[in-house]
Formats: C-alpha cells, structure tokens, sequence
C-alpha cells in the first residue's frame, strides 16, 4: 500500500519529488522540507528552522537536494546533504521557482515571473533561455519538466483545455512536439529508457497516473 500527505487548507504550497527506484520522496510544504517514505507514509524534517526553502529536488547522484531559497524578494540554489545539513549556497537566481541538475552537473530551472526554462552553466556561471512556455504552472507541482541525458522533456499549454508535452534537444537546440494531454496534466515523468511517458493529472484535489 501507498500512503499520501494532504491538507485540508487550500492556500498550502507544496511540492514533491520522488527518488527513482526507492520509496524516498523529498516534499515541501510551507517553506519547510520533509524526506518521506511513501511506503510508510514517514516523514523525516529535513530543512533547518529559519530557512525559507521550497521547490526541492534531488540531485542527480540522488544523494543530495537542491532547493530555491527566497529571502527579502531574491532567490538563489542551496544544495543540502542526505541528511539535511549541511546546506550550501550554489548561486544566486532572481525569480527562480524551481531547479533540476543534468547528468553532467549543469542546471536547468524555471522562472516564477515568465515560467520560462533556463540552462545555468556553474562553471562559467552563465544563464542562458532554451524554452519559451506560456504555462501556467500548478503551485503543486515540481515536475513539470525533467532533465535527461540529451534534453530536456517539459510540459507546456497548448490552448485552454490542451497542454502538450515537448522535448528540447540539446544537441540541434529545437524542439518536438510530442503528445497532447488534458489542460490540467501539470506533471511529467519519463521511464529509464525515455520509451513511456508518465502524466500526473490533478483535479479537484485528486491525483491520477496516466501511461
């Protein structure tokens, strides 16, 4: 069996992200992270008092998190520990909203302003837009793009009752349109091998896994 955290209230914020191949999620709730076991339903306090941290997600050794730390209206990246410390700064990102590392240590995040996809180089600290999205993204969610190996998969609007499912190209730098999903599939998933898609459909405070 599975078991869920919820609320009741409906200005929580709160967003999940699952390690793959265990049963670890990393979920913040309210500027606070917890590491759950979705099996149990456990949940282990992860982000020190005081911290205003959101949007975390695992590194890619899955070892680590990677969070948006906002203070006094400005964002930057924190990398924490397994265990929750220690918490290190990465780099500043005005207007990041949420952040996920590439297989080669690159980063790639969205904007709260434009929901916009950059690619942040940390060894020549660049910032660079790959992708232009007129999503409307979920508050609830964190993964509406996912990074592999030779791009980036990403969930965009297609008209007011469509969203579509992209892929951008690192390699020739264009996109393909990939399928079309109701307006609210917010979240996307890919399998190992990049063969099957898996969308999260969230709707009157339930949650739906569609292959």
């Amino acid at each position: 069996s599975t078991h869920c955290i919820s609320s009741a209230a409906s200005d929580v914020y709160k967003r999940q992200n699952w390690k793959k191949g265990t049963n670890k999620a990393v979920l913040s709730i309210n500027h606070t992270c917890q590491l759950i076991n979705i099996k149990t339903g456990k949940a282990t306090p992860l982000c020190p008092d005081g911290e205003n941290l959101y949007t975390g997600r695992f590194s890619i050794s899955g070892n680590e998190f990677h969070f948006i730390e906002s203070i006094y209206g400005n964002s930057r990246v924190m990398k924490m520990g397994g265990s929750g410390y220690p918490l290190n700064i990465v780099t500043a990102i005005p207007n990041a909203d949420s952040i996920a590392q590439s297989p080669t240590g690159d980063f790639f995040y969205s904007r709260a302003d434009n929901n916009d996809i950059y690619h942040y180089n940390p060894i020549t600290k660049s910032h660079t837009k790959i992708i232009s999205r007129v999503l409307s993204a979920n508050k609830n969610d964190v993964n509406d793009f996912v990074v592999f190996n030779h791009g980036v998969y990403f969930i965009d609007k297609s008209d007011a009752v469509k969203s579509i499912v992209s892929y951008y190209n690192f390699d020739t730098k264009t996109i393909e349109e990939l399928i079309y999903s109701k307006a609210n599939y917010f979240e996307v998933a890919l399998s190992d091998d990049e063969q099957h898609l898996y969308l999260i459909e969230s709707y009157d405070k339930k949650s739906h896994l569609f292959l």
